[in-house]
């Protein structure tokens, strides 16, 4: 079976993409709009289908899904028009006259797969970026959260524009097959050992990607409950003497998404910053580093590479494009060749004193 007979849907997208339908301020401005009125109107069918797949209550789903998303589609809103202005730079005098800039463009048609825990969150935050940055998506939703993944597969099929978004559910044979198509981007969270395969497919194709990766926050001491994310009721608690001791444990660990700190102390709120690497810091709280637009959330190393949420989502699903424009006239002969002694001269002379 060829590859368009599989995802028919894609080659619709790439349609639509080409034809620039969403490069135009409007057209991301109705669709995210569009998307905070699935939110709203949805909300009750959000929570149910949350509360089937985890337990999750009304108002826990609220604020860790559908309040934040609501929040991210607000602040991209509002700061849109600017986040797509080119950007001016300025130009040597030996280059004169001429003009330069750069601005964001997007990249095409993106793949968003997203990851149980959050399963609405995880697939719509960076959708959000990719419909602001102007490209189109398909969403693959986490099979094990089934009634999520199902009521997402309505909701944007009904709300959206279905020429550029849309959203193909299945288990990890269709993301595999998904992976095996050609993506302008890839944006990938879930385990460190999925994001390895990928990372190997983007490879294939050179397609730029971001991970968001899991992992363990800062942990002291290799056993094996200490080595992978806990999505259950456990806490496991370890005493250290200083910090030091407990700075030396997280050292030796990979780098985590998160690392969190209860400390009235500024002293060591700032060694711990200075002396850990993490992707994101939380102090005297958890996990709201991660709800907050301004702040780019991602990881390093073995958590992941890439941000987004706000400008950082913005940024991610975009490429700045360089653009240099110039006069046809005047065009000295001193740039051209043949280049004698003096002439040489003279033009390292100004290329040294103008660049």
């Amino acid at each position: 079976m060829q590859k368009d007979q599989v995802f028919p849907q894609l080659a619709v997208l790439r349609e639509t993409f080409e034809r620039g339908t969403t490069r135009d301020i409007t057209w991301r401005r109705s669709q995210l709009l569009a998307l905070e009125a699935f939110l709203v109107e949805r909300e009750q069918d959000i929570a149910a289908a949350l509360h089937d797949d985890f337990r999750k209550s009304p108002a826990e789903t609220f604020l860790t899904e559908t309040g934040y998303l609501r929040g991210e589609i607000r602040f991209a809103l509002k700061h849109l028009k600017s986040w797509m202005k080119p950007h001016r730079v300025s130009i040597p005098l030996i280059y004169q006259p001429g003009q330069g800039y750069y601005r964001p463009e997007p990249y095409g048609v993106v793949l968003v797969i997203g990851a149980w825990n959050y399963p609405l969150n995880l697939c719509l935050a960076p959708l959000i970026s990719a419909i602001a940055a102007g490209n189109c998506a398909v969403v693959k939703p986490s099979e094990h959260a089934r009634h999520t993944s199902k009521v997402i597969a309505a909701g944007l099929s009904h709300y959206l524009d279905k020429r550029a978004i849309c959203v193909i559910e299945g288990g990890v044979e269709t993301s595999r097959a998904l992976l095996e198509e050609r993506f302008d981007y890839l944006f990938f969270t879930g385990s460190q050992a999925i994001g390895r395969e990928v990372m190997y497919a983007a490879a294939t194709h050179l397609t730029p990607l971001t991970l968001e990766l899991g992992g363990k926050c800062p942990c002291i001491l290799e056993a094996e409950v200490m080595q992978s994310e806990i999505f259950g009721p456990l806490l496991p608690v370890i005493a250290y003497h200083d910090i030091g001791e407990a700075l030396e444990g997280i050292q030796r660990g990979p780098k985590p998404l998160a690392l969190y700190l209860f400390s009235s102390d500024p002293g060591v709120q700032e060694r711990v910053v200075r002396q850990s690497r993490s992707g994101g810091v939380c102090i005297n709280d958890l996990l709201f580093q991660a709800s907050l637009p301004g702040l780019p959330f991602g990881g390093i190393g073995s958590s992941g590479f890439g941000a987004y949420h706000g400008k950082a989502g913005f940024d991610t699903f975009s490429f700045k494009r360089s653009v240099l424009k110039r006069s046809l006239y005047p065009d000295p002969d001193l740039r051209y060749p043949p280049y004698t002694g003096k002439k040489f001269g003279f033009l390292k002379y100004l290329v040294t004193l103008f660049s």
